[in-house]
């Protein structure tokens, strides 16, 4: 009722509601036939990243953090505000010793 009083006059609502959908036909019922098993996964697939991964990481998200604050700070220099990126330098940092931690193996 409400409705009908917002869009009367504007055209909305003018045309009959649609008709019901006709029934769809009955599914078809498929048989599965399992085929070969999928091969097992290398055994040197691991999730976690490597130890390369994680300096080169840590260090990229050090590196963009400093350049982040160092950026922001000269661009601030006239007066204004700027970042502090601490976050990404300390996670950087983190992942940067935890790769180092991890050895050459």
């Amino acid at each position: 009722m409400l409705i009908e009083q917002w869009t009367r006059g504007t055209g909305v609502g003018t045309e009959p509601a649609p008709r019901a959908i006709p029934s769809a036909p009955p599914a078809r019922t498929v048989s599965f036939t399992p085929g070969p098993q999928d091969p097992p996964p290398p055994a040197n697939l691991s999730l976690t990243p490597s130890r390369d991964a994680d300096i080169a990481i840590g260090l990229l998200l050090m590196l963009g953090g400093i350049m982040v604050t160092v950026l922001t700070y000269d661009a601030a220099s006239g007066g204004g505000m700027y970042v502090i990126a601490w976050g990404p330098v300390v996670y950087g940092f983190l992942r940067l010793m935890r790769g180092l931690s991890r050895g050459a193996g």
